[in-house]
């Protein structure tokens, strides 16, 4: 049923003016403090306002659960408890009257001091109905990574960081994490999980010992775009146009280009490096640098212990530099693995330029070796299945996409020196961190991060400037959000967003609210919550809808409402009367009723022009003397009324609300508000009622000017 009349009514063109409320209008959080009035006999309205209990209360009601039951919309009563505000497919003309009837004896509510001559205006919240997937994911468990977590990622429970990074993802490790601590969980179960994430690789032992005339800085880390860096650091990785340098904060790439002599150069390799920070395909690195050798370290470099990766971290770490391409900014490198098969190994004849590609199990994501050697491309022919380990350093977006690594190692022995044999985690300082909250889902076998969910994470509420969402904020920011986060979204992308929300009926902070919202192609849109308010009326002893309606059609002003409703009237005079009766051929003709302006008619004394029912005989005989003759002007003012009471006004109401329906268990009044003009009284103010008896029908009942 659509409840909402005020909203439908504006769509059409009218507005609806709902008789004011009396001075007693409770809408404090059940009358807290309110000393219990006496009964009023003569009370004939009241309003009341639902709160975050109320909308608790309807959605617990058997009568309501066993209704909503039947008609498959369970899920939905439910979010109605669990959100605060009513939807499509759980209305409060069909779920309040339960609600209404279970507290009518309760003193705490206006409704006991009713009597059935009254009625109660409820006021109430209002969305669109929301997917399943958005009740779930705010009902979702909260898992928060523990230390315990963290040691068995990191493979102990003495040298460990209490965070994820780029070697150890969260994607594969906390599957395992939510599986135990969830045995029972049933296939679209959601986990909301947060935890601590690194954007860099901690260094496990901080690489060799060196001697007092080198120590390594703590900048490669802190790398940023457009700012100059000075890095002492060791040589981790070689290709044929630049180096990976590692300093005790991590690793960034240092590109030279042609003029690089990589002879000149192996890993382990103590190096002092001065250059700017830049971009290039999603990859940070260090451009026109200066190097400078210091000299080799005595141990070689313990690189972070990893395993091949699985296609979808692979696809993961891809989508890392895509995002980073995509904003022109630089992701740092990744240091992995990857099971490969070699597909590409040549030399292009033209310029010379080394390509070889793999393939990573049946990712549709290719990698490529950056600026791989000769000796490389004929160590790899096409078809070598191997393990290739080094740095994924940045993409190319074109096609599905590829990943280009610049590589360390393959099967295990080392490219230019040094030695990659793998060690035991060591005990690592603390690395910078931030909290980080994301929701995964269960398929029915296993967990994974949940699709086409997007948390708001502390640095974009900081971002912002805001702590939380709410109501009257939680429209513009997530839409402004989304078009920065996915600033290549298709038409009718649909993500779902979890945020802080504060709730201001119930003064609360609600840490996992969420949102549907849909691309259209140009701007993202969220299910925006309304106030809105329906009428319902005492059936005897038994609340129920009452959908009556009232239309205002003011004349001061000439509001586009009345401008409206009157034409419609002219226009009904025109085609049903002057044109069968007087063969008019244009509105503007003049034949018959209706004037040669095309705005006004003396068949039923609409005009548009005036707002009004002109009901003036003497006018309505100079217009249409053929259609008026032999009449008085008492007759002729009779039967304008007539004409636009019982004619023109129903028709005009079939046509402007022709899906109008009977009420519900009580009868549908529409109350047209209008004026009327003659030359002995003036302007009057009148009221003209109509039962609605079946669909788009509307029966004559009175109106006020016969009294």
């Amino acid at each position: 049923m659509k409840y909402n009349i005020f909203k439908s009514l504006l769509a059409c063109g009218a507005l609806v003016a709902f008789a004011s409320c009396s001075e007693n209008s409770w809408n404090d959080e059940y009358l807290d403090g309110f000393e219990t009035p006496s009964v009023y006999p003569d009370k004939q309205s009241v309003e009341y306002e639902l709160v975050a209990k109320d909308y608790k209360t309807i959605a617990s009601l058997q009568e309501n659960i066993d209704k909503a039951t039947a008609a498959g919309v369970l899920d939905q009563l439910e979010a109605v408890g669990a959100n605060g505000y009513f939807n499509d497919a759980i209305s409060p003309a069909e779920y309040l009257p339960a609600f209404l009837n279970s507290i009518k004896a309760n003193t705490n509510y206006p409704l006991y001091y009713l009597n059935p001559k009254s009625s109660l205006r409820v006021i109430f919240k209002s969305g669109a109905a929301q997917p399943a997937e958005v009740t779930d994911i705010e009902k979702a468990p909260d898992y928060t990574v523990s230390t315990a977590d963290y040691q068995a990622v990191w493979g102990s429970d003495e040298d460990y960081a209490e965070s994820f990074s780029p070697s150890r993802l969260p994607a594969k490790f906390v599957p395992a994490m939510l599986s135990a601590a969830y045995p029972a969980a049933q296939e679209g179960d959601f986990a909301y999980v947060t935890y601590n994430m690194s954007s860099q690789d901690p260094v496990f032992g901080g690489g060799a010992p060196v001697g007092p005339s080198f120590e390594q800085s703590s900048v490669a880390g802190t790398v940023e775009l457009n700012k100059n860096y000075t890095i002492d650091g060791i040589v981790t990785g070689l290709c044929a146009q630049g180096m990976m340098v590692t300093d005790l904060s991590g690793t960034v790439f240092v590109y030279q280009g042609g003029s690089f002599e990589l002879s000149s150069y192996t890993l382990n390799d103590q190096v002092t490096v001065s250059g700017k920070g830049g971009q290039y395909s999603g990859g940070l690195q260090l451009g026109s640098a200066t190097i400078e050798k210091a000299g080799k370290a005595t141990e070689p470099y313990v690189y972070p212990s990893v395993t091949p990766l699985t296609d979808a971290e692979w696809e993961a770490d891809f989508a890392v530099f895509k995002a980073a391409n995509v904003a022109k900014e630089g992701a740092f490198p990744i240091y992995a693995e990857v099971d490969a098969e070699i597909t590409v190994s040549e030399v292009n004849e033209k310029n010379g330029a080394i390509f070889v590609n793999y393939k990573v199990g049946e990712s549709k994501v290719a990698g490529a070796l950056y600026q791989a050697t000769k000796e490389q491309m004929n160590a790899l022919p096409v078809g070598r299945k191997c393990k290739l380990a080094g740095y994924l350093m940045s993409c190319s977006t074109s096609g599905d996409g590829r990943m280009n690594m610049l590589l360390v190692s393959v099967d295990g022995v080392p490219q230019f020196g040094g030695d990659v044999a793998k060690a035991p985690v060591m005990k690592v300082a603390a690395v910078a961190s931030e909290e980080v909250s994301a929701v995964y889902s269960f398929d029915g076998s296993s967990w994974s991060p949940a699709e086409n969910v997007v948390v708001v994470q502390a640095s974009d509420y900081a971002e912002m400037g805001v702590s939380n969402f709410s109501s009257s904020t939680v429209a513009t920011y997530i839409p402004t959000f989304l078009k920065e986060t996915f600033p290549y979204a298709a038409k009718d992308d649909v993500k779902y967003v979890v945020c802080k929300y504060y709730d201001s009926s119930s003064k609360v902070t609600i840490p996992q609210h969420c949102e549907r919202a849909v691309f259209d192609g140009t701007e993202w849109t969220v299910n925006t919550i309304e106030t809105l308010s329906d009428k319902f009326a005492l059936n005897g002893s038994t609340w129920v809808y009452d959908p009556s309606v009232t239309i205002d059609l003011p004349r001061l002003g000439k509001p586009q409402i009345s401008v409206d409703f009157f034409q419609a009237c002219v226009n009904w005079v025109y085609e049903n009367i002057d044109k069968p009766e007087f063969g008019a051929e244009d509105i503007k003709s003049g034949k018959g009723y209706v004037t040669k302006y095309g705005n006004n008619e003396y068949y039923s004394g609409a005009s548009a022009y005036q707002c009004d029912v002109d009901l003036r005989p003497s006018s309505a005989k100079e217009q249409c003397p053929s259609g008026w003759e032999g009449m008085s002007d008492e007759e002729i003012l009779a039967a304008m009324k007539v004409h636009f009471e019982k004619e023109v006004c129903p028709a005009v109401l079939h046509q402007m609300y022709p899906d109008q329906m009977p009420g519900n268990g009580v009868d549908l009044y529409y109350y047209i508000n209008f004026v009327g003009y003659t030359v002995e009284e003036g302007n009057v103010d009148y009221t003209a009622t109509y039962l609605v008896t079946a669909k788009g029908e509307f029966k004559y009942v009175s109106c006020t000017w016969n009294d």
